[in-house]
């Protein structure tokens, strides 16, 4: 569940394999609640983003 709150982002982490990462990327960023999510990516590489 998703709960909207203009005040306060939420922080998402995501301990993936990198194509895995891909993919959320490539869906985060079509997705229309990517604003309201700051996504922190551990992968092999410690790969970090925000979108």
């Amino acid at each position: 569940p998703i709960i909207q709150n203009e005040q306060q982002h939420k922080s998402v982490l995501i301990v993936a394999h990198a194509g895995v990462i891909r993919i959320i990327k490539s869906y985060l960023s079509q997705s229309t609640i990517k604003n309201m999510f700051t996504i922190e990516v551990i992968s092999g590489s410690c790969e970090r983003f925000e979108v």
